[in-house]
């Protein structure tokens, strides 16, 4: 599904931001539906071109930093084949080298469904170019946000797959916001031990 083929709704709502909590900002939401689920996202999120069939939404993070990189989030989809929770967050985690590598995982339920979400920080091997090449970058002091999201729309489990990246800073500055954009419960939210996959 392309950017076109997504629809776009203004909704004049609050989030609950870094920026929010630290300004006062009221920040507008953008409502998409990508496949069967719907995000709220920030309206500072530029939407931009898929790279990928495989990515149903696309969004560049300004960063404030006039020299630093912005930030992405991409939405995937990947029909039947998923590889389940655990090879994805390990997946995920191999990208980042050992040494001064930081994890965090938890899950919860979420306005979609359930959630697991992984929070790695360190030097990122980052993909450069398309993924059978296995070419990457090393790009230290950077962070990536991968949710795993599990909804039961339809009457079936089915798994979107939502991947915040770039420098940790202002990755980590917009994890409310993501939170937020797939409707998190707070009070359900947990750590997650890899050991507890289903799958």
């Amino acid at each position: 599904m392309s950017m076109e083929n997504l629809r776009w709704i203004l909704l004049p709502v609050l989030a609950l931001s870094a920026d929010v909590l630290a300004h006062g900002e009221e920040v507008k939401l953008t409502t998409i539906t990508a496949g069967d689920i719907e995000i709220e996202v920030p309206e500072t999120w530029k939407p931009a071109k898929t790279t990928s069939r495989l990515r149903l939404a696309q969004f560049e993070i300004p960063n404030t930093d006039a020299d630093g990189e912005n930030a992405e989030l991409a939405v995937f989809y990947f029909g039947g084949s998923t590889g389940g929770i655990r090879a994805n967050v390990e997946r995920w985690i191999g990208q980042f080298y050992d040494q001064q590598r930081t994890v965090e995982i938890v899950n919860g339920k979420c306005r979609e469904g359930r959630y697991v979400l992984a929070d790695i920080a360190g030097t990122w091997k980052k993909p450069d170019g398309p993924p059978f090449a296995q070419k990457t970058i090393d790009k230290p002091g950077s962070r990536v946000i991968g949710v795993i999201l599990m909804t039961t729309k339809g009457g079936k489990e089915d798994y979107y797959f939502l991947k915040l990246s770039g420098p940790d800073g202002l990755v980590k500055s917009q994890a409310v916001p993501l939170r937020r954009a797939i409707g998190v419960d707070d009070e359900s939210e947990q750590s997650f031990e890899l050991d507890d996959a289903e799958n």
